[in-house]
């Protein structure tokens, strides 16, 4: 079991845990869907091509990890790795629950529980990098969910009020 978890007070970047060891930190960008990864000792940054385009892991500024997304309304990545093809799919509104595939076989689970902690249950070992690449890709979709629950309840205050 892999465990991320942050502070919230202040917010702090996700941190996950394997063993007592740390694999790594994910910061996200406020407001954007990029983020810096540190792994180990190396860093690298997940960042999206323009206009809705793929998410790339970039390490030395080059391309080692891609992640399709699979249309607008869906919530699902394709990565291709090196070996295999993966599948990220988001199983519950706002973010909560996702789903691990390798060649459409599912092997894994990550599980959010609030802003501050989320497990990650795999059933065989993942090189760190894509491991947090994969999780970057999880809190972009999170924070979308967030948002999309915000507007919802916002708009619900104001048709009962307004």
């Amino acid at each position: 079991m892999i465990e991320a978890r942050r502070e919230i007070l202040p917010m702090r970047d996700l941190e996950l845990w394997k063993d007592g060891r740390r694999l790594g930190i994910v910061a996200k960008a406020p407001w954007r869907e990029r983020a810096r990864l540190t792994i180990g000792a190396e860093t690298a940054e997940i960042v999206r091509e323009p206009r809705f385009g793929d998410f790339l892991l970039l390490r030395n500024r080059r391309p080692t990890l891609r992640a399709i997304p699979q249309g607008a309304w869906r919530h699902e990545f394709r990565i291709d790795g090196r070996l295999n093809q993966y599948t990220l799919r988001q199983t519950t509104p706002f973010g909560i629950r996702f789903l691990f595939l390798r060649d459409s076989q599912p092997i894994g689970s990550i599980s959010y529980s609030g802003l501050a902690r989320a497990e990650i249950d795999l059933d065989e070992d993942l090189p760190d990098d894509l491991l947090m690449f994969v999780f970057g890709l999880t809190t972009f979709l999170q924070s979308r969910g967030y948002v999309i629950f915000l507007v919802i309840f916002v708009a619900c205050l104001w048709l009962m009020h307004g």
